[in-house]
């Protein structure tokens, strides 16, 4: 008999620019609709939300990020899944001097993602995946889905 995934803890990492652009994967994972989603994955064992972030940061984009430069503001719990399914919503705000950080930026997992690409906060794809979006709406402090409960841990 299969094994039921009994809990899953991921953390998306939202990328700011100091034009107040985010960074956005174009998300191509076979089985899945294609969307526009945040760096992030699966906590493991044993790493803190900021260390995750800049791993998965790291793994996806070739991005490298100390984790005293992410600061986790959110968790959120979506409440439809048969299993427990966490998502830290983690922030890293890149000043001017770190614009020669986004020209380092790559696909490393062409299974995963197509295209990295900067947009701005009022011209977002339409086509975000669902944690993505929860992350952007509570950022904007938009109405949240009920299919999510926030959990807010920092006020930025």
């Amino acid at each position: 008999m299969p094994k039921m995934q009994q809990a899953l803890i991921g953390v998306g990492v939202m990328l700011i620019d100091d034009a107040q652009q985010v960074l956005l994967g174009k998300r191509i994972k076979q089985d899945e609709s294609v969307t526009w989603c945040f760096p992030g994955g699966k906590v493991d064992e044993h790493e803190s939300f900021e260390v995750a972030a800049v791993r998965e940061l790291f793994e996806e984009t070739q991005l490298q990020l100390a984790p005293e430069q992410v600061q986790v503001f959110m968790l959120m719990n979506d409440l439809q899944r048969d299993y427990l399914n966490l998502t830290v919503g983690a922030v890293c705000q890149l000043d001017r001097s770190q614009n020669i950080l986004k020209q380092s930026i790559q696909v490393t997992e062409p299974e995963i993602f197509e295209a990295w690409q900067w947009f701005a906060l009022d011209q977002l794809p339409e086509n975000l995946f669902p944690e993505t979006q929860m992350m952007l709406d509570y950022w904007l402090k938009r109405p949240i889905q009920t299919k999510f409960k926030i959990y807010p841990i920092s006020s930025l």
